[in-house]
């Protein structure tokens, strides 16, 4: 018979200590990052050229799935580098503590995507664009950039790398337009 939790109970984050003397960020480290940007842009690319003429379900199912393991391995990788500068390792444990430690600002973060998105829907408006209904995508998109922008260290330190998913999100947002075109 399975024992029953205490109420009292709850999930406490494991302490990790942080290095006192920081270092700053590396140029390898931007390196990696700017070639997971160009990585992830090119994968994103070629899959919506493959895809966005096709307008059924699974290739929307599809195209939302390689949205989400792009956007994923980049907060992954931000999350593997910071653990490694702020805590001398980037083991599961520390990684899963660094993301922990990250903290977003609810109300801007939902100021920044509804904005975002009534932008995206009146582009849709006015260019409207043949192929793949992209509304999924826009509000992904949109709620993650208003994620990110806001997205704190502690509450306190913003987030290094945004460039990695901002620049990804706004390909992705204009992406059924570049494949429209060419």
């Amino acid at each position: 018979m399975p024992r029953k939790k205490d109420k009292g109970q709850a999930f406490r984050l494991k302490k990790i200590a942080e290095i006192k003397e920081m270092p700053p960020i590396g140029a390898g480290a931007r390196a990696v990052t700017v070639a997971e940007t160009v990585l992830t842009c090119a994968i994103w690319l070629i899959v919506a050229f493959a895809l966005f003429e096709k307008t059924g379900l699974p290739s929307m199912a599809l195209l939302a799935a390689v949205w989400f393991l792009c956007v994923v391995s980049m907060y992954l990788l931000r999350a593997v580098l910071e653990s490694s500068r702020r805590y001398g390792r980037h083991d599961r444990q520390a990684v899963f503590h660094y993301t922990q430690m990250v903290r977003s600002d609810q109300k801007w973060s939902l100021w920044i995507a509804l904005s975002f998105f009534a932008v995206f829907t009146v582009m849709g408006w006015l260019f409207p664009s043949p192929n793949l209904n992209m509304a999924a995508i826009h509000i992904a998109t949109c709620f993650y950039l208003g994620f990110i922008w806001t997205s704190a260290y502690k509450g306190e330190e913003r987030v290094p790398y945004q460039y990695m998913e901002t620049t990804f999100l706004f390909l992705a947002a204009v992406s059924n337009y570049i494949v429209f075109l060419f």
